[in-house]
């Protein structure tokens, strides 16, 4: 939500997240949240413009390799809410 989105902008100006590029949002949100988050190096993109950006940029995938990391995370069915 554009509300989570503030509050992830904000930790980058507080220097708690600084490696934080992009935010994809499926959510409206106005210019002013997006404004705030270029102005701390964060680009906010809705959904459907990522989505777009994905068939405008496509690559055919790369099987992994022996060497590549993978991460296996279980959650036993619990859920996100806040």
């Amino acid at each position: 939500t554009p509300q989570k989105a503030l509050v992830l902008i904000g930790n980058v100006e507080k220097g708690f997240t600084p490696s934080l590029k992009v935010i994809i949002l499926m959510d409206p949100f106005d210019d002013d949240l997006k404004q705030r988050g270029e102005k701390s190096g964060i680009e906010i993109l809705s959904l459907y413009d990522a989505e777009n950006l994905g068939k405008e940029h496509f690559r055919k995938p790369v099987p992994p390799s022996p060497e590549d990391l993978s991460v296996i995370c279980f959650t036993s069915g619990t859920t996100a809410c806040l």
